[in-house]
């Protein structure tokens, strides 16, 4: 029988009429090589922050860890020192992760612009 033109569309290359062609890619996915350098920076960058962030909640504890993290986020410059009750409950052994949290927050805000 003779096809009407309601019919399943025509297959060509395993693809319908009207698709893109296989090799053709959207622009919005093509990338200069500068692009593509600074989208790995930023997944490096968030790579660390991640195991920044990990690490900070092993050591402080998740409560703590959050306090500690608000505390300096809204601090906005951060140059200030935490409250004392904050500084109390960290502990002179902890202190090195409190600089490990503001370059997380530094991270941050250049990753994401928060």
């Amino acid at each position: 029988g003779k096809r009407g033109k309601h019919d399943a569309p025509q297959l060509v290359g395993g693809k319908a009429f009207g698709n893109p062609h296989p090799d053709a890619a959207p622009r919005s996915e093509e990338a200069s090589p500068g692009d593509e350098e600074a989208r790995l920076v930023r997944a490096s960058v968030r790579d660390r922050c991640e195991d920044i962030r990990l690490r900070a909640e092993q050591e402080l504890g998740m409560d703590l860890f959050v306090k500690v993290y608000r505390s300096m986020k809204d601090a906005g410059d951060r140059s200030g020192a935490l409250p004392g009750h904050l500084l109390a409950a960290v502990g002179e052994q902890r202190l090195p992760i409190i600089r490990d949290i503001n370059d997380l927050i530094t991270s941050e805000e250049r990753v994401y612009g928060q």
